[in-house]
């Protein structure tokens, strides 16, 4: 996990202009939140305020920079817990 949160820092790094220096960082790390998962919740919002749901925006969408991690699931268990995914 500690390599992860190091690449996820590098990345952030390369993004910011060399001219820019960052006075703090905000990372959101979403816990259960695949592209299925984000995908229900959008539709959803969006038919909650009369949209058919597709087009609904989230309030993370607007985020300049999202990516996506490959879970740390362990080759022995089908169900991960929690532990190999914390900090």
């Amino acid at each position: 996990m500690t390599q992860l949160i190091l690449l996820i820092t590098l990345v952030i790094s390369l993004l910011i202009s060399p001219y820019l220096q960052a006075k703090n960082v905000i990372l959101f790390l979403g816990d259960g939140m695949g592209v299925s998962t984000i995908t229900a919740a959008r539709i959803f919002a969006g038919q909650q305020k009369g949209q058919t749901g597709e087009e609904y925006e989230l309030s993370f969408d607007k985020f300049r920079n999202v990516a996506l991690i490959k879970p740390t699931i362990p080759m022995h268990r089908l169900l991960t817990v929690q532990a190999p995914s914390a900090p």
